[in-house]
């Protein structure tokens, strides 16, 4: 049997607001795509454990919470931090020689020169 033929008539209703509910929240629409492409891949293999005390859609955008979940996970595990930008350029450039020259500058002369 193809997944097609085991696909529930009516999931194609649910597309557009799984879409809609994961670009929300991911922000990207590439990634929203593949994550409710997974989301029904995961219901049609698990299909037969979905036991009807809810409805489809909620059962859907139940996988698709968890799909999120584990996308922000991988995210997290795989974000370098000396990558990310914690001050602006300008602030690097600028404030952030100054700020710390001041700082070393005004501790180190209060101290014995051997100590410089």
């Amino acid at each position: 049997m193809t997944l097609r033929q085991q696909r529930p008539v009516g999931w194609d209703d649910h597309g557009e607001c799984l879409y809609r509910y994961a670009l929300v929240r991911v922000r990207k629409p590439e990634v929203a795509e593949d994550l409710v492409q997974e989301t029904f891949l995961a219901a049609v293999r698990g299909y037969e454990k979905f036991g009807g005390r809810s409805s489809e859609r909620s059962w859907l955008v139940g996988i698709l919470k968890n799909k999120i979940v584990d996308h922000f996970r991988k995210v997290g595990r795989e974000t370098s931090f000396t990558d990310m930008n914690f001050f602006p350029m300008s602030f690097r450039k600028s404030s952030y020689r100054s700020v710390f020259g001041i700082m070393t500058s005004g501790r180190m002369n209060g101290n014995p020169s051997r100590m410089r």
